[in-house]
């Protein structure tokens, strides 16, 4: 649902906020756990992150920039050997700013 100020901009949309959040949670509890978990956690945020195409520019591309880190971060895994830390440093810094967009 959106949400418009005093000038019909548009404002946070009170569903991204929270799949924002759950996102960088789930990173977080995928960097630690066992790889099986960890790729399951990773493939069900790349299919529940990407977004609507309806929101601001800068937050659909905040959205879009952080999915891809995501898909990405799952193809690193998917070969089942240690990812490096930049699939994870990436897909954290671009989820995060794509929250702080939304905050």
């Amino acid at each position: 649902m959106e949400v418009a100020d005093a000038k019909g901009q548009e404002a946070v949309i009170d569903y991204d906020l929270p799949r924002a959040e759950n996102a960088l949670l789930e990173l977080e509890r995928a960097r630690t756990a066992p790889f099986d978990i960890a790729l399951d956690i990773v493939r069900d945020l790349a299919s529940t992150t990407g977004n609507k195409g309806t929101r601001s520019k800068n937050i659909e591309n905040a959205n879009a920039d952080a999915w891809l880190a995501i898909q990405r971060l799952g193809e690193a895994l998917k070969k089942k050997q240690p990812c490096d830390d930049k699939y994870w440093d990436n897909a954290v810094i671009l989820t995060r700013h794509w929250k702080e967009l939304l905050s």
